[in-house]
């Protein structure tokens, strides 16, 4: 796909695209999901359909860092949690 087609793609609101993953042989719908700019244009140069699902989250972002792990509280002679 060429630049100039890909420039012509239109995202929704949130800059997302609807993405359909078909069984090539029975035409069968296997998935639906989103993809933002970025995930498109990785899956036109690769070939590949896209990350693994832990790579981006549902709006087709990458999700947010985990929270640190929260401290062992040991008060009260816990074993870290009460």
């Amino acid at each position: 796909m060429s630049a100039t087609l890909l420039a012509e793609v239109r995202y929704d609101a949130n800059g997302l695209i609807p993405a359909v993953a078909q069984d090539h042989a029975s035409g069968e719908v296997l998935m639906v999901a989103w993809m933002n700019a970025e995930s498109l244009r990785e899956t036109l140069e690769t070939g590949l359909a896209g990350r693994p699902r832990a790579a981006w989250g549902a709006n087709g972002r990458p999700p947010p860092a985990p929270p640190p792990a929260a401290a062992a509280s040991t008060a009260r002679g816990g074993r870290g949690r009460w």
